[in-house]
């Protein structure tokens, strides 16, 4: 089964205020069976214990990998959700404590695995100045077994400076045009690669958090073949009476 990126379903929201939990604007529900990547950030500097809900009942999400800048004093955590039901409109990530210059990203695909997607270790790290070169901000390496995957990714400019731009062989998802990016690609191949971004201009400048996974596709049920008839031979016996 093909994997899309749902557009209408996804988005980036931001605020500069303080709080425990920071929530998405309304989007449109989520497609029953969609795949949600979520990526959260904030001050709080715990983000491997934040959670992440949404307004329905049912949907559980996973925190894949997360990252916290000591020396900027900002983290974020990517989430994914699978075989998401009900059609949520709002997700909300829980800092575990106060947090401020919140935000949380939305990205919505179908046609990925129900269960059991993740492919290879996530991964998340900071980057301090990572430099101007092609794909040089970026979570780091993971290994996708299958070939296939929905490869994922997001990244935060802790310099606010909106100049960086998806990596090469990604397609940008969502973006607030100053500070968060994500990017996809839906026929990932097998071995070391990560989901890469490039800022040209403040790359050799500011921090970056980012992160990237890999989720398998759903694979098609296959057709049914319905079981070969049995034959039975019979045997004609003549009985003679005596």
């Amino acid at each position: 089964m093909a994997i899309a990126f749902v557009s209408a379903q996804s988005g980036v929201f931001t605020t500069g205020g303080t709080s425990t939990t920071f929530s998405s604007g309304t989007l449109t529900a989520a497609t029953a069976g969609a795949a949600v990547c979520i990526f959260a950030a904030g001050s709080n500097a715990t983000p491997g214990s934040w959670t992440l809900t949404d307004n329905v009942s049912g949907n559980t999400y996973t925190n894949a990998c997360s990252a916290n800048d000591v020396a900027g004093g900002f983290s974020a955590a990517a989430f994914y959700g699978l075989n998401i039901q009900n059609g949520p409109t709002v997700y909300t990530v829980h800092f575990g404590g106060t947090s401020s210059f919140n935000a949380i990203l939305v990205n919505v695909f179908t046609g990925v695995a129900t269960s059991s997607a993740i492919d290879g270790t996530p991964a998340a790290r900071v980057q301090a100045l990572p430099g101007t070169g092609t794909n040089a901000i970026s979570g780091g390496n993971f290994t996708p077994l299958t070939a296939g995957d929905l490869i994922w990714g997001a990244t935060v400019d802790e310099g606010s400076t909106g100049t960086t731009v998806h990596g090469t062989g990604f397609t940008l998802g969502t973006t607030d045009s100053v500070s968060y990016w994500s990017e996809y690609n839906l026929s990932g191949s097998t071995g070391a690669q990560a989901a890469g971004f490039t800022d040209a201009t403040n790359g050799g400048a500011d921090n970056y958090i980012s992160a990237g996974f890999a989720l398998k596709a759903a694979v098609a049920a296959a057709p049914y073949i319905p079981p070969r008839p049995k034959f039975v031979t019979l045997t004609r016996y003549t009985v003679s009476r005596r």
